[in-house]
């Protein structure tokens, strides 16, 4: 199937610039480089459409099935609710009193299954929380072998930590 990537990124910057946000502003609520929605706007090509696109469509306001409907040379529909105005929706969504970028929001409410968590040290006085899901409709095979692959990464992760300490739930 042929997609048009460039009227895809068109339709992104279009969209973006009628509810008056900035590309930087779209990165920043999305916790993605600038460089990427730039190369989205220009209609670089992807195999299928990135986390980044469909986190970019979710935050304009549009239905999930928008991005593919665009790339199929289809227009972009809504959300059931429409996004608050430009000027009053935060760049980041609260939750639990922390505000955390809207990318990660996305990733976390997808249908995926939710495979292990941890909690690795980063220097002294830092940690990294990592939350590993499959993507949505693998099968049971797919999510194992996922898991046999987050365990290789963290073992590489963990390795590079002098105090050996980490907290995990899940999976291992």
């Amino acid at each position: 199937m042929d997609r048009d990537w460039v009227r895809l990124g068109n339709a992104f910057r279009t969209d973006r610039e009628r509810q008056s946000l900035k590309q930087k502003d779209v990165a920043a609520a999305l916790g993605a480089a600038l460089t990427s929605i730039q190369d989205i706007e220009r209609g670089h090509k992807y195999t299928k459409p990135t986390r980044t696109i469909r986190a970019y469509a979710t935050l304009l306001g549009w239905s999930p099935d928008s991005v593919d409907s665009v790339l199929a040379g289809g227009d972009v529909s809504r959300a059931a609710a429409a996004p608050a105005p430009a000027d009053e929706r935060p760049a980041d969504t609260d939750i639990d009193g922390r505000r955390l970028p809207l990318r990660i929001v996305h990733e976390l409410g997808d249908e995926g299954e939710l495979l292990d968590t941890a909690v690795l040290k980063v220097g002294d006085k830092g940690r990294a929380i990592i939350v590993v899901k499959g993507d949505p409709g693998v099968t049971a095979d797919e999510l194992i072998e996922e898991l046999r692959a987050w365990q290789r990464s963290r073992a590489r992760l963990e390795s590079g930590d002098d105090t050996g300490t980490s907290e995990s739930s899940g999976g291992s």
